[in-house]
This record gives structure tokens, C-alpha cells and sequence, in this order.
């Protein structure tokens, strides 16, 4: 017959009073830290864009694919009503997303800032990989686009206007990055002279899927289209930290000119600094000695990743218009290699 072991009220409370003083030791600064890692590890990269309304064109939307243009059909207006776009990348595990994000315009030469733009939330796509990945899972081969755009009217202005967003930190795991935590990310697109031009930023034509298997050869579809009909160039670029580039500014401990909106950093404008990168690794050798060919016209990057982790890499749209080049775009993005 088993004998019912005696109960120690006293020995439980006890147990009971040292899990509180644990948690209780615990602060919250701890826990919004470990939440904020949580929520930050799923951001996976972003690129910002621009669209003057078609009907500037005065041509049917048929026509736009051959048109090279060094003349418009008609001259352009006082202002232009641009639509500014930013696409942010998360994994597909992602719930909470931004409803907004904000970015700065400046005027290019005058260096005032004539707006802060708060872009609205529009939509968020789903992409998912039907191919089979053996060292992935279903979640990891998924990714969520989240969509954000609004307009703005611009007076026609001489050098032009510069739009800039920026972010704040990599807190995760980032192989090819030096002290990641400190690190944060600026895209910056610029409008060129209105007096004599209209210009549709190139816009990016595949959704990103970025998590591969090491050891095997992957092909990322980067290539892009242009609304004007401008000559693209595709390049490995380096991707701009959130911290303006100052002689005088030695302290890796504050923001450098910029406050702190959640992730979403409110920055002056550039110039800013470059991202650091480990030892061994540059925007030129994004997986360090991995095989990496990038086609710079059709935007076909192949890559046989001989390490794993995940590593930051800057893919930029150069856009020229009768050689000179006008603008340029950068998709930047974290890939995830898997053994």
C-alpha cells in the first residue's frame, strides 16, 4: 500500500516568496528590452521610392515601356504631386507592424527641411517560396511586405529635393556587421531638378523571399523597370548607417542627430556614415569569400553562400538619363543562410 507523502505548507510558500522576489528583481526596462530584441529580430529591410502622377506624361500607359525621353509631350508644371513610397520587409512571423512611418525632404542644395512626412500604412503582401528548401522551414521561406505611402506637392527648385528614412538598430544577430546593436540604417532617394525634369524613381519588379541553404546556388531576382524609360545600372553599394557623418561626433553611446520614434528614426540630412562591417567583410563581399555574381543589367544575383548566419547586403538601381545619372534607389536586406 503507498503511503501519502506529507505536505510542507510552509516549504511551498516558501518556493512561492523566492519565484516573486526573482521576478520582482527583474526590471521592466529588462523585460521592454527582451520584447523589443523579440520584435526587432523579425525586420528584414526596406526601400523607399517616388512616382510623379502618370497623367504628367500625357501618354497612354502602353506607350510608357519605349518611350525614351528626352523631351515630355508637354513642359512640366509649377509643382509636382509625388507619391512617396517605402516598402519594409518582416519575416512572416511578424504581428505587429507599424501603422505609419515618417521621413524627412529636404531641399538638396539649401539644406532646409521642408517637410516631415507621416507615410500611412496601406497595405501588407505575402510572398511565399513554393520551393522545396531542405534546411528551411515553411515559416522561414515567407515574408511580409508592409506598404506605406502618401504625397506631397513640390514647387519646381533648383539641385532638387532629398526624402530620407531611417532606422534604429540591429538588435539581432548579424554576422557581417560590426557591434549591431549601435547600427541602424538611412535610405535616401533624391528628386532631381524639376525646373526641366519629371522622374519616377525605377521601381523594384520581385517581392523578396531571403532565407537559402548554404553550400547551394541561389539566384535572387532583383531586376527592376522605369516608368521614364531610363538607362538602369544594378550595383553592390554601401548601405548608410542612421548616424549623420560628423568629425566631432565620437560618441557610439547617443543617436547622432536624430530622435527616437520606436524604430523609426526622425534624422537630419546627410551625409551620413557607412555601415561597419566585421573584419572580413565589405559591401563588395557582403558573405565574405562566398561566390557572388550580380548581372548589372538584368539584376540577377547569384550567390553559393559557404557560411551560415545572417548578413546585411545593399543592392542599389542606379538611373541615368542621357548618361547622366539622376537618381539612384537601394533595396537593403538581411539573408538568412541556413546549413
Amino acid at each position: 500500500m503507498l503511503k501519502r507523502l506529507p505536505s510542507f505548507p510552509s516549504l511551498n510558500f516558501s518556493i512561492r516568496f523566492l519565484i516573486g522576489v526573482f521576478f520582482a528583481s527583474v526590471s521592466q526596462e529588462t523585460f521592454a528590452q527582451i520584447a523589443n530584441e523579440s520584435k526587432e529580430s523579425f525586420f528584414i529591410g526596406a526601400e523607399l521610392l517616388y512616382e510623379a502622377p502618370q497623367s504628367l506624361y500625357n501618354i497612354d500607359a502602353d506607350s510608357l515601356k519605349d518611350l525614351k525621353r528626352s523631351k515630355y509631350p508637354k513642359p512640366p508644371p509649377e509643382s509636382i504631386k509625388y507619391k512617396i513610397t517605402l516598402n519594409v520587409f518582416y519575416s512572416c512571423e511578424s504581428e505587429k507592424i507599424e501603422e505609419s512611418q515618417k521621413v524627412t525632404v529636404y531641399e538638396t542644395i539649401a539644406d532646409n527641411r521642408i517637410s516631415l512626412l507621416e507615410l500611412k500604412l496601406d497595405s501588407v503582401s505575402k510572398k511565399s517560396s513554393t520551393t522545396n528548401t531542405p534546411c528551411s522551414n515553411e515559416q522561414e521561406l515567407c515574408m511580409k511586405t508592409a506598404h506605406y505611402s502618401q504625397e506631397i506637392e513640390l514647387k519646381r527648385l533648383l539641385g532638387g529635393y532629398d526624402i530620407t528614412w531611417a532606422y534604429c538598430c540591429f538588435n539581432q544577430d548579424i554576422q557581417n556587421l560590426e557591434n549591431t546593436s549601435k547600427q541602424g540604417l538611412s535610405l535616401t532617394t533624391h528628386i532631381p531638378d524639376i525646373i526641366d525634369k519629371i522622374n519616377s524613381t525605377p521601381v523594384f519588379t520581385e517581392q523578396l523571399i531571403t532565407t537559402f541553404c548554404a553550400n547551394n546556388l541561389t539566384n535572387i531576382n532583383l531586376s527592376s523597370s522605369d516608368l521614364d524609360g531610363d538607362s538602369l545600372v544594378c550595383k553592390l553599394k554601401p548601405i548608410y548607417s542612421h548616424r549623420i557623418k560628423s568629425k566631432n561626433s565620437n560618441n557610439d553611446n547617443e543617436f547622432a542627430q536624430g530622435d527616437i520614434i520606436s524604430q523609426n528614426i526622425i534624422t537630419e540630412k546627410g551625409p551620413f556614415e557607412q555601415i561597419k562591417y566585421s573584419d572580413g567583410f565589405s559591401y563588395k563581399k557582403p558573405l565574405q569569400n562566398s561566390e557572388l555574381k550580380l548581372n548589372q543589367e538584368t539584376g540577377d544575383l547569384e550567390i553559393t553562400p559557404i557560411i551560415d548566419g545572417r548578413f546585411l547586403i545593399g543592392i542599389s538601381i542606379e538611373e541615368y538619363r542621357n548618361k547622366i545619372l539622376i537618381n539612384e534607389i537601394q533595396r537593403v536586406f538581411i539573408l538568412n543562410i541556413k546549413m
